[in-house]
């Protein structure tokens, strides 16, 4: 079995903390303002000189030549032709279908005498 005991020590430790500190100095600064100096100096200027040169003008001439080109031109016509046609018109018809019907139909309390109680088959009226 593993028993744990708690043990205080003390030991010096090296610690550092900082603090501010102002100081006053006195450092140059430049600054610049606008001051009006009067200076001599030269400035270059241009002025029109007009000479006399030798240059060669272009000119366009119009020429026409005769070149031959092949011309389509097209026409609308109309024309009627006979072809077959198939068209569909609606016809309306009537279908009757006799189909046998059974009806059950409730029947009185009958004597105890032998009377049928039950469906009874009706012809539908067509099928006459």
């Amino acid at each position: 079995m593993c028993e744990y005991q708690h043990q205080t020590r003390t030991r010096d430790v090296t610690v550092t903390s900082y603090e501010h500190k102002t100081e006053k100095r006195t450092v140059p600064v430049t600054s610049y303002e606008t001051v009006y100096e009067d200076q001599e100096y030269t400035v270059c200027v241009t002025k029109p000189v007009q000479e006399t040169i030798q240059v060669q003008h272009c000119e366009t001439v119009a020429k026409t030549r005769v070149v031959p080109y092949t011309y389509t031109e097209y026409q609308h016509v109309t024309k009627i032709i006979k072809q077959p046609c198939t068209t569909y018109h609606l016809v309306t018809k009537t279908v009757t279908e006799c189909v046998p019907v059974i009806v059950a139909v409730p029947c009185c309390p009958a004597p105890p005498c032998c009377s049928p109680c039950g469906p009874v088959v009706v012809p539908s009226p067509c099928c006459y």
